[in-house]
């Protein structure tokens, strides 16, 4: 598990590193793309290779980004909490509802592709849409 935590301690994204097509020599592309989502939004990243893994966060809201499901809300009429942990899967766990206690869950419009969004690219549009949200407040 890697981690990187900043001073704020109310915005959280924990990853899992995509499965099984990660293999060691690119384990660190995918947690500098984690890094990156850390420099850009000031938030704390986790990046883990099993929920098993995954930090007990529990103080804040669980908001699980996954695929579209009955009980996942759209991001664009998702309001965001102002303290999260957002959890995102990989191909292995795609819905992180399943394997985390979660609170709420989200799923992104996206066009169908062939392959689902790996966990960073949906972190970044999750966080986007965040300060975006936040901005206009």
């Amino acid at each position: 598990m890697e981690y990187r935590f900043v001073e704020d301690k109310t915005i959280y994204v924990v990853g899992l590193y995509p499965s099984p097509e990660t293999d060691e020599t690119n384990m660190d592309f995918m947690w500098w793309t984690y890094l990156a989502l850390s420099w850009t939004y000031g938030c704390n990243v986790v990046l883990a290779k099993s929920p098993q893994e995954v930090p007990n966060l529990h103080a804040l809201p669980y908001i699980a980004v996954e695929q579209k499901t009955h009980q996942s809300t759209a991001l664009k009429d998702f309001i965001h909490p102002p303290a999260a942990v957002y959890l995102v899967g990989n191909s292995k766990w795609s819905h992180p509802s399943y394997w985390a206690k979660a609170d709420m869950a989200i799923h992104l419009d996206v066009p169908y592709v062939e392959h689902p969004l790996y966990g960073c690219q949906a972190a970044a549009i999750v966080l986007n849409d965040r300060y975006i949200q936040n901005a206009s407040i």
